[in-house]
């Protein structure tokens, strides 16, 4: 048994977003990073996927970019 107010302050977004991004970095050895765009909504965020140069020139690799947009909104479809 657990209340749902007591467990959502540990589920923030930013605490959930940094742990998903921590796994798919570590999963794919890659980086997420905010990246720029442009976008529809305020809310809706743009980050790069980026693999760490194979040699030392400090240089990253774009392996894919991506749009998040989390929020539900009017006019929005609905779903997962």
């Amino acid at each position: 048994a657990y209340s749902e107010q007591e467990v959502k302050q540990y589920l923030t977004e930013p605490t959930v977003l940094e742990g998903l991004f921590r796994i798919v970095e570590t999963l794919f050895e890659g980086r997420i990073r905010p990246d720029t765009a442009p976008v529809w909504n305020e809310g809706v965020r743009f980050y790069r996927i980026e693999r760490p140069a194979a040699t030392g020139d400090g240089a990253a690799q774009l392996v894919a970019q991506f749009y998040l947009d989390p929020y539900a909104r009017p006019g929005k479809r609905p779903g997962a």
